[in-house]
């Protein structure tokens, strides 16, 4: 008897076990669905739903957390694109995204509007851009669907039905999160009397095109990701180097014509002179010699000034993180990105007139040169020319010109090639003169070089990279450039030594002539994959680089004197 009571308490044990556990898989196993069907017309009993009857309530812990407010210290996920994409069913509304499973979502109705608050998420493309997705009809039954940014951190989307509150279902992709948007239909029709013959359906009509329209904002100080730390292009509140991005919009609103303007922006950045081999001398956080890249590619001897009309970024990466660039000083670097095609026209002229003379007109023209869009182009020119403040007519002139194409071979493999070809032409400035009594005193317009001395830098640089991705979890990059730096003086006035009692100046004369060569590739393979619940970026490359230098110097060793208080009187010197 015993047994048999006992036999009967194990299988209820084990059938509720069995639909425990069947509950469970069944829970899990479900689509996250928002419904938004309220108002729907119930098509067995017609009669409209009460919300008691409508409301899914999911048992999984995900789901239950989409409904809840996000905590404050959630990270924002960036939204970096939006699809409509027509379906047999409707039109899917994706958020394109990489951590689609950390977006919450809270749904309402507003009349015949579907709205769902995403409270830690933000509307940015990669360039760093905000932009606000629209499109109007995009079938029938719905009037608009737009997907805007709120606030600093959150994202609204919104369906207007209308007569009737559309049908919304909510899944996850590998895109990212799909909003799944049915048809609706306009209102409840009243039962037919049995005796009157059934109309003939309407034939069902073909998916019309959708119409999108995309706003941008003018919000580009903020710069979400950089690749100068990582060489990936990974967000910056991801990286724990200390990186600070100057983007294109500062830049312009400032109106900046030099480098040295532009890193005035950037702390612990100090911009030390000139000098013969090079105008990139900088230190960063009293560190000195600074290295100055360009598109991840480190620049030696006589590296030339990077052209602001042709910089798209600047990016001053901080602390010893820098080594992953080579023998580098532990204060830092500085990572000059250019400009790159674009796949939209784009043209912009710009005529600026200044102080000592100067007039610099420019022009930035870019766009697609195929129907397809496979082959895009861009180019940029400027041509500069100012006075000095010395005394004598001494000018400085500037040219530059990059040309840059970029071919979009498949969707996985993209070829790009830029050139770029400056001409500075400068008068020798020696500066102000200081001995062990201290600072010569004269007026600051005085030279105590010859007038006629003059720098000359040419310089060239040919890049081409190809990208390839062998999947949507590994790439590999290869990037190619070669630069050739002349400087060549005229004639360069050096000093010797000062006589207070009389105020002379002992200089001699020589003429140099630099050239380098450099060449250098880089190999990168990128690769992406979990382990459990971590994300990992893994980065494998190589960098080669060789520089060949040669120079031809010749001096004058007559001393020559020149007196301080009268140097504003030219006279000729016997030079070389």
């Amino acid at each position: 008897m015993k047994s048999s009571k006992w036999l009967r308490l194990s299988l209820k044990i084990y059938l509720w076990l069995v639909v425990s556990l069947f509950g469970i898989i069944s829970g899990v196993f479900q689509p996250r669905q928002v419904l938004a069907s309220e108002k729907q017309q119930d098509t067995v009993n017609n009669r409209i739903k009460t919300p008691s009857e409508t409301h899914s309530f999911s048992t999984r812990v995900e789901s239950l957390l989409s409904q809840s407010p996000t905590p404050d210290t959630q990270l924002t996920v960036l939204i970096t694109g939006v699809k409509a994409n027509p379906t047999n069913k409707g039109v899917e509304v994706i958020l394109e995204t990489v951590q689609g499973e950390q977006l919450q979502i809270t749904n309402r109705s507003d009349g015949n509007s579907f709205i769902a608050d995403i409270p830690n998420a933000q509307l940015r493309l990669l360039s760093g851009e905000t932009f606000t997705f629209r499109s109007e009809k995009p079938m029938a039954g719905i009037t608009e669907i737009t997907v805007t940014n709120i606030d600093a951190n959150s994202v609204r989307l919104m369906v207007v039905g209308e007569k009737i509150l559309p049908t919304v279902e909510l899944f996850d992709g590998d895109e990212g999160l799909i909003f799944a948007i049915a048809p609706t239909t306009t209102a409840t029709q009243p039962s037919q009397p049995a005796n009157q013959t059934a109309q003939e359906e309407p034939p069902v009509q073909q998916d019309e095109a959708i119409e999108l329209i995309v706003t941008g904002e003018q919000d580009q100080y903020f710069a979400p990701n950089a690749t100068t730390a990582t060489r990936t292009d990974t967000p910056i509140l991801k990286i724990p180097q200390s990186i600070q991005v100057i983007p294109r919009q500062v830049l312009e609103e400032q109106q900046v014509t030099r480098l040295e303007e532009a890193l005035q922006n950037s702390s612990s950045v100090v911009y030390n002179g000139t000098d013969t081999f090079s105008d990139l001398n900088y230190s960063i956080r009293g560190f000195n010699q600074a290295p100055v890249l360009q598109n991840g590619f480190r620049q030696y001897d006589f590296a030339e000034i990077p052209e602001v009309a042709n910089i798209e970024r600047i990016e001053v990466l901080k602390g010893p993180a820098s080594i992953l660039y080579g023998e580098i000083q532990p204060g830092g670097l500085i990572n000059v990105v250019t400009k790159k095609p674009l796949s939209e026209p784009f043209y912009q002229g710009e005529l600026q007139f200044g102080s000592d003379g100067l007039i610099r007109p420019q022009i930035d023209i870019s766009g697609p040169l195929t129907d397809d869009k496979s082959l895009l182009y861009r180019l940029n020119a400027v041509y500069s020319r100012r006075d000095g403040f010395r005394d004598f007519d001494q000018e400085f002139k500037q040219f530059f010109i990059a040309p840059a194409l970029t071919w979009k071979i498949s969707d996985r493999t993209n070829l790009a090639f830029d050139l770029q070809v400056s001409n500075r032409e400068q008068p020798w400035d020696s500066g102000t003169l200081a001995f062990e009594n201290g600072v010569i005193d004269t007026p600051r317009s005085r030279i105590f070089n010859e007038p006629d001395d003059f720098l000359r830098r040419d310089f060239l640089s040919l890049n081409l990279s190809l990208d390839h991705k062998f999947s949507d979890n590994w790439s590999i990059r290869n990037a190619f450039r070669f630069t050739d730096s002349t400087v060549f003086s005229d004639q360069l006035s050096i000093f010797l030594g000062f006589d207070e009692t009389n105020g002379e100046l002992q200089r001699i004369f020589a003429l140099d002539d630099f050239n380098s060569r450099n060449y250098s590739l880089q190999t990168n393979v990128v690769g992406k994959f979990t382990t459990g619940a971590l994300k990992h970026t893994l980065l494998f490359g190589a960098d080669l680089s060789r520089t060949n230098t040669s120079r031809f110097a010749l001096a004058n060793f007559t001393s020559f004197p020149i007196n301080v208080s009268q140097s504003h009187l030219w006279r000729k010197s016997p030079g070389l």
